[in-house]
C-alpha cells in the first residue's frame, strides 16, 4: 500500500471511529482508532526510510505493535513529544476478540482524543 493510502485510511479511519463513538459503538470505534495509529506509524516508517509503499515482507514490518512500529520511525526518541502516547500505546490488534470491553466511553473519547493529536504529528 502506498505511503499516501496509508495516510488518507488512516485520517478516514480516525473520523470514522469518532462517528462509532458518537453512536456508542466503543469497542468498534477503539478498534478503529489503533488501524488508524497503525496506518499513520507504518507511513512514517515509509517516509523516514524513504519508501513509496510499506513493505511488510521485512522483519519485524509485519506487526500490530505500536512501539515495534515506531521504532522503524525516525521519532523514537522523539515520542516525549507525542502528546497522550501513553494512552494510545494501550490499544493492541487482540482487542477485537475481548468478550467484555475494557474501554469506557470516556476512555473512547480520551483514545480518539489522543489518536487525533498523534496522527497529526506523524502524517
Amino acid at each position: 500500500m502506498s505511503t499516501d493510502e496509508l495516510g488518507k485510511r488512516s485520517g478516514r479511519w480516525l473520523n470514522d471511529a469518532d462517528i462509532l463513538l458518537r453512536e456508542g459503538r466503543v469497542e468498534s470505534a477503539v478498534y478503529l482508532c489503533g488501524s488508524a495509529v497503525e496506518f499513520a506509524l507504518k507511513a512514517s516508517i515509509c517516509k523516514a526510510l524513504g519508501w513509496t509503499a510499506f513493505r511488510d515482507d521485512l522483519p519485524g514490518m509485519r506487526s500490530h505493535n505500536f512501539a515495534n512500529l515506531l521504532s522503524f520511525t525516525s521519532l523514537e526518541n522523539q515520542k516525549a513529544q507525542f502528546q497522550l502516547w501513553d494512552i494510545v500505546n494501550e490499544w493492541n490488534s487482540e482487542i477485537r476478540y475481548d468478550s467484555e470491553s475494557k474501554f469506557t466511553l470516556e476512555r473512547g473519547k480520551d483514545m480518539i482524543g489522543a489518536a487525533g493529536l498523534i496522527l497529526k504529528y506523524l502524517l
